[in-house]
């Protein structure tokens, strides 16, 4: 098992955003990241996309996440169980993130990830999301309540675009992604990426994080 060996102590909403991602991969609601996730998520994506089981972005989005959950398993797993627990995940990313400033930053694996959500909430295929597409995600694959999705969907995309000005392609959410990761406040566009960290921050001041 790879050691990591220096570490940055995650703030209280790195913890909340990194926590609801862990619950995108539990799949099956175990309390653990394993291999038995993998086909309920794998489900999950070909439902919500439409594509077929062996289509190219099918088949990539499996290797990708199987890869992911292997790599987890193998960098994380201290107790040698065969299963990533929530205290386990938070610790790997709180090695993975520090002195990283951007994606670029990260191993490759890791990379990958922004890259398959995209293709994931980019049903049309152009190579850009749309308020639409944000929309459909939000609500048909996040579960985001039907009474706030049109607003929170308007202001999501305004953040992650500024308001208009930048094409949300693959470039713009990976900048959008890392803002996910290594963003310590409920400030900055990453907080929209799964569209349900709003309510508990919206009054949060503005601080500038200088360690």
């Amino acid at each position: 098992m790879t050691t990591l060996l220096k570490k940055r102590e995650l703030s209280p909403f790195q913890r909340e955003k990194l926590g609801y991602y862990f619950r995108f991969f539990d799949k099956d609601n175990s309390g653990f990241i394993d291999l038995d996730d993998f086909p309920i998520l794998h489900k999950d994506i070909l439902k919500y996309t439409g594509w077929d089981a062996d289509s190219m972005y099918a088949r990539l989005t499996d290797e990708i996440h199987e890869l992911f959950i292997e790599t987890i398993k193998e960098k994380a797993d201290h107790d040698n169980d065969g299963r990533v627990d929530l205290e386990e995940w938070l610790d790997l990313w709180s090695h993975l993130i520090y002195g990283s400033m951007a994606m670029g930053d990260f191993p490759l694996w890791l990379q990958m990830l922004p890259r398959v959500l995209f293709s994931i909430i980019d049903k049309k295929d152009d190579h850009l999301i749309d308020e639409e597409e944000l929309r459909d995600f939000y609500s048909h694959f996040i579960g985001i309540d039907e009474a706030e999705v049109d607003d929170l969907t308007k202001e999501a995309f305004a953040n992650m675009t500024d308001k208009g000005a930048i094409p949300l392609d693959e470039k713009t959410y990976d900048f959008v992604f890392a803002n996910f990761l290594l963003g310590r406040t409920g400030h900055g566009p990453g907080r929209f990426v799964f569209g349900c960290f709003e309510h508990s921050h919206k009054d949060e001041p503005f601080m500038f994080d200088l360690r």
